[in-house]
């Protein structure tokens, strides 16, 4: 009698390893839920995959109505980008030029120590910083939010 020997591999993520798609909704989804938080850090790394108005929020309390950074990244059509201290208001700190690509990812890393944030493109946290605005006043930033809209979806990756 022969046997059959039957190997299945099933290719793994890393436990760490997140994927989410944002909406051309101009709604943030919080990342917590996925197990990426602010607590203990003072700097997060991504990837996106977007046309143009990736954002990322900074936030004190869990939803958009406390407190908060805006990151705009590839707004305006992909032509520049900014730091805002609320949603929609006056940039503080710009950027000129396309910084992401709806055909491939690209890594970013987004930092708020001591009232610093900045925003740079690399896998490496203070390489190639596109902007940077010092905040006198600085809010704590506890919870970390993403979103698209404006006329774009996004996909993301986080390594937590």
């Amino acid at each position: 009698m022969e046997g059959i020997l039957l190997l299945i591999f099933i290719p793994l993520l890393r436990a760490t390893d997140i994927e989410l798609f944002t909406a051309d909704d101009k709604k943030y989804v919080e990342l917590s839920p996925y197990c990426i938080t602010a607590a203990n850090r003072s700097a997060f790394s991504f990837q996106v995959s977007a046309q143009h108005d990736a954002h990322v929020a900074l936030m004190s309390t869990d939803n958009t109505a406390g407190p908060l950074y805006e990151i705009v990244i590839g707004g305006w059509g992909n032509t520049g980008s900014c730091i805002r201290l609320e949603m929609q208001q006056q940039c503080k700190a710009t950027y000129d030029g396309p910084v992401v690509n709806s055909n491939t990812y690209i890594h970013f890393w987004v930092s708020w120590a001591n009232g610093v944030i900045s925003l740079g493109r690399s896998e490496t946290v203070n390489q190639t910083k596109l902007i940077e605005f010092t905040h006198t006043n600085p809010y704590p930033v506890n919870f970390l939010a993403v979103m698209t809209g404006f006329g774009t979806t996004g996909n993301w990756k986080f390594i937590n």
